[in-house]
């Protein structure tokens, strides 16, 4: 539904350059994976079909990529881009490593939202994979009831390997890859997101003096920080409901957290 960068033979072309793979080679798990085994092939859902390195170009072509950001969505394409359920589904990657500041993606302030070029290009092609290569329509076999505002454009942002407190690993080391490795984690999320964006104000009170509405929800009115902040929004979001979540914080709250 958005407006495309036609992939032309001359721009897919210059796309292909960011890869050493051939345009020709089938798409193929790079490691044995939920999805399949090291060497098989990936299948992109809803039709199960395969593609080639040059078929994602032309998407990324489509998205607005560079050629430097083609490693990155061949990662995602790696993941079969899948669709969803029936529920509102969110689909969406996080990179990490080295390579979120070679391209300069954006890890600070809006990150998951509009105004980076690289961010949202990268994301983009999530989508564009999703219905060119995966043939997903809406109200035929991507049956995400009303669907979600995710979905519209693509979400790609990246870890803030520098922002992590002392001691904590980055997702790539948390999933048995080396701190000088890229990868890329691509999910998928009921809704979107749950939370809350604290203000600045209300939330370093909760920290420096225990004063404020945190403060006080959480039970530790007057009593000096740091306090763990997720006391106060995780009855909220578990009740009712199972699962597990992924929280996306600042490395300043990452931090009290280290230091609780």
């Amino acid at each position: 539904g958005l407006p495309i960068v036609l992939p032309t033979e001359e721009r897919v072309a210059r796309m292909l350059k960011g890869t050493s793979h051939k345009p020709d080679e089938v798409i193929t798990f790079q490691a044995d994976a939920r999805g399949g085994k090291k060497g098989t092939e990936v299948t992109f859902l809803p039709k199960l079909r395969t593609a080639t390195v040059e078929r994602i170009a032309a998407n990324a072509v489509m998205a607005g990529c560079k050629p430097e950001h083609l490693p990155v969505v061949l990662a995602i394409a790696e993941s079969g881009v899948g669709v969803g359920t029936t529920v509102f589904f969110s689909q969406w990657a996080c990179v990490s490593g080295p390579i979120v500041k070679e391209l300069g993606l954006n890890t600070g302030v809006g990150m998951i939202g509009p105004g980076s070029p690289v961010n949202s290009s990268i994301g983009r092609t999530y989508q564009l994979m999703a219905i060119n290569i995966g043939g997903a329509v809406p109200g035929v076999n991507r049956m995400n009831a009303i669907g979600s505002p995710f979905n519209i454009a693509g979400v790609c942002f990246g870890e803030n390997a520098e922002g992590l407190p002392q001691g904590w690993k980055g997702l790539n080391e948390e999933h048995g890859f080396k701190k000088n490795e890229s990868v890329v984690l691509a999910g998928q999320a009921t809704g979107g997101l749950l939370g809350a964006q604290f203000s600045p104000g209300g939330y370093r009170s909760l920290q420096r003096s225990g004063h404020g509405g945190m403060a006080r929800k959480a039970g530790v009115k007057g009593i000096p920080g740091p306090h763990n902040w997720l006391e106060y929004i995780v009855p909220e979001i578990w009740a009712g409901r199972e699962g597990g979540f992924i929280f996306i914080m600042v490395p300043e709250m990452a931090q009290h957290l280290a230091d609780i």
